[in-house]
């Protein structure tokens, strides 16, 4: 199963960058949709769910992750989620 990560911990806070991942693990899962993504809006077929029940590509969400730690639709924090 897909899980995304957050990459962007190259400071060597290595105890962060691992409660970061376990946040993003326990606030994702993979779905299927016939939905259109809200970031590059084409029809999504396999896609990540977030807690919030937004889904979005899997590509499309984790590169805006590597900005962002909230949903783009509606800003919940996935790290807020331990």
């Amino acid at each position: 199963m897909f899980r995304l990560t957050l990459a962007y911990y190259l400071d060597g806070n290595i105890e962060k960058a691992w409660n970061d991942f376990v946040s993003v693990i326990n606030a994702t899962s993979e779905v299927k949709s016939d939905s259109d993504c809200p970031i590059c809006y084409d029809k999504i077929v396999d896609g990540v769910q977030l807690k919030c029940q937004h889904i979005y590509h899997e590509e499309c969400i984790q590169t805006w992750f590597e900005k962002n730690t909230t949903c783009p639709m509606c800003r919940f924090d996935i790290l807020s989620i331990s």
